[in-house]
C-alpha cells in the first residue's frame, strides 16, 4: 500500500508541475529507483533479456506513447530476437509506431545508414505501419522525413510491393506509386521496377527506359525480358541517351547488366553487329555490357565444340582491346565460362597453348591473394620451369595479362621463388622492351 501511495504521490507531483522542474525530476527519479528497485526484488539477479522485458512492460503500463519513452523502448527492442520485436510491434498503437520510427531516425539518417538491429527494427516499424494504412505511412514519412529519406523507404515499400505482385499494368503501378516522390524518387522507382520485371515487354521497358535521370550512381541489375523483346530497339534507344551524357563521371541512373548476354543468346548475329556498330571502341559504353559478358552469353549458351572454337579465333584474332582480351582470360581463370571442361577444350583448340596457359595463370596477379591463386594455377604446368616458359612466351608477345613486371616479380618472391629466378623474369622484361624499341 505504501508503495502505491508513494508512486501516486510522485506522478501528481510531476504532472501538475507546482514544483521546481529540476528538483522533482532529480527527487522523483531517486524515489522511483529506490521503490522499483523494492517492488522488483530478485529482477537484478535475472537474466538480462528478461530485465530488458520487464523494463520495456513496464513502459508500456506507466508511459504509454511517451516520445521520450519510445526513445529508450526501441534502444532495448533493437537487442530482441525478431520474432519477440514483432509481437511487440503488433499491439502497438499507430501513435507507438510513429513514435519508435521518429526514435530511431533522431540520431542517423537514412542515407548514412543504420546498424543491422536498427535497420530491421525501422523496416518492421514501418511495414506495420504501412500494412494498417499504406497510403497513410507514405504521406506521414513524406511530412516527417527529408526528402531524400522519405523517397527512399517509399521507393523500398513500392519495390517490393511490386516483386511480390509484379502486377498486369507496370504503368498504372508507377503512376500512382509515384505521386508522392520527387523527380529524383521516381527515377529511383523507375529504375528499380525496370529491373525487377520477371518477364519486360519492349514498351513497358522503353516507358521505365524515358522516367530515368543522369547522375553519377546508379542501380544495376537483371532484366527479365518478355519472349518477343525487340532488342534493337531497346537497345538503339539506351544508347542514344548514353552517348549523350556530357559529363563522362556520369551515368544514367538504372542499368540492365543483362542486356546484351541475354540478346546474344537468342539472336548472335544482330546482337554481334549492333555491338561492332554503336559499341566497339566508342567513348561512351553501357555498364556491365562490354564485349567479354556478350563472349560469355554467347559461350555458355553455345555447343562445347562449337564455343570453344569460336572463342579461340576470337581471342586469336585482333579484334579485342587490351582491356577486353585481360576481362575474357578472367573469365577463364574463375572458370565462368562454359562450365567444366571448357578451358580444356579451349586449350586443346588453341595454336598455342602454353602461352594461352600461362594468361589464364597470369590473371591471378589481379587479385590480392596473387600468390596463392597463381601457385595453384601454375599446378597446370609439368614444372615452374615449364610456366616460366610460356610466360616468357606471353612476354614477349606483348601479352596485356603481363604488362606489369612489378606485379609479376613481387607475387613471385612473396611466393619464395629463387632469385636466379627472378632474375630470369628480369632479363625477359628487358628483352621485350629491346623488341619494342627495335620496331
Amino acid at each position: 500500500m505504501l508503495v502505491y501511495v508513494a508512486k501516486h504521490l510522485i506522478f501528481r507531483v510531476i504532472l501538475s508541475r507546482q514544483f521546481f522542474e529540476g528538483l522533482v525530476v532529480g527527487l522523483s527519479t531517486m524515489f522511483i529507483y529506490v521503490i522499483c528497485t523494492a517492488e522488483d526484488k530478485g529482477v537484478a539477479s535475472m537474466p538480462e533479456e528478461k530485465v530488458r522485458n520487464v523494463r520495456i512492460n513496464r513502459s508500456d503500463k506507466k508511459f504509454g506513447s511517451d516520445p521520450s519513452v519510445m526513445a529508450r523502448r526501441v534502444k532495448d527492442m533493437r537487442t530482441l530476437r525478431p520474432n519477440q520485436s514483432s509481437k511487440m510491434i503488433d499491439s502497438m498503437t499507430e501513435q507507438d509506431i510513429k513514435n519508435g520510427i521518429r526514435a530511431l531516425m533522431a540520431n542517423v539518417s537514412i542515407v548514412d545508414g543504420l546498424d543491422s538491429e536498427s535497420e530491421w527494427l525501422f523496416m518492421a516499424l514501418l511495414s506495420e505501419f504501412a500494412e494498417r494504412d499504406e497510403k497513410g505511412m507514405m504521406e506521414w514519412v513524406t511530412r516527417e522525413c527529408n526528402s531524400m529519406t522519405a523517397d527512399s523507404i517509399i521507393v523500398d515499400r513500392l519495390r517490393r510491393k511490386f516483386q511480390k505482385k509484379q502486377p498486369d499494368n507496370r504503368q498504372e503501378f508507377f503512376e500512382k506509386g509515384g505521386e508522392l516522390l520527387s523527380s529524383d524518387g521516381r527515377a529511383a522507382l523507375a529504375g528499380s521496377m525496370m529491373l525487377n520485371t520477371k518477364d519486360i515487354s519492349t514498351e513497358d521497358a522503353l516507358f521505365f527506359l524515358g522516367h530515368l535521370s543522369v547522375g553519377r550512381s546508379a542501380i544495376s541489375g537483371n532484366m527479365g525480358f518478355a519472349d518477343q523483346f525487340d532488342f534493337r530497339t531497346f537497345a538503339g534507344s539506351l544508347v542514344s541517351m548514353v552517348s549523350n551524357i556530357e559529363n563522362s563521371q556520369n551515368t544514367l541512373s538504372a542499368i540492365p547488366n543483362n542486356l546484351l548476354t541475354e540478346w546474344v543468346k537468342r539472336d548472335p548475329e544482330e546482337a554481334f553487329e549492333f555491338y561492332q556498330e554503336y559499341l566497339y571502341k566508342k567513348p561512351y559504353s553501357i555498364l556491365g555490357n562490354g564485349y567479354p559478358e556478350m563472349i560469355q552469353g554467347y559461350v555458355n549458351s553455345a555447343t562445347e565444340e562449337q564455343a570453344s572454337s569460336w572463342l579461340n579465333d576470337v581471342l586469336e584474332s585482333t579484334d579485342l582491346t587490351d582491356n577486353e582480351y585481360s576481362e575474357v582470360i578472367d573469365k577463364l581463370t574463375r572458370q565462368e565460362f562454359g562450365g567444366v571442361g571448357f578451358n580444356e577444350a579451349l586449350l586443346n583448340k588453341s595454336s598455342n597453348r602454353d602461352v594461352l596457359m600461362a594468361e589464364i595463370a597470369g590473371a591471378a596477379l589481379r587479385y590480392s591473394d596473387a600468390a596463392d591463386r597463381l601457385g595453384k594455377s601454375i599446378q597446370s604446368f609439368t614444372s615452374f620451369d615449364h610456366y616460366l616458359e610460356s610466360a616468357m612466351k606471353a612476354i614477349l608477345g606483348d601479352s596485356p595479362i603481363y604488362s606489369s613486371e612489378g606485379r609479376l616479380i613481387n607475387v613471385l618472391r612473396e611466393m619464395g621463388r629463387k632469385e636466379a629466378e627472378i632474375e630470369y623474369v628480369k632479363s625477359i622484361y628487358q628483352e621485350a622492351k629491346e623488341i619494342k624499341l627495335g620496331r
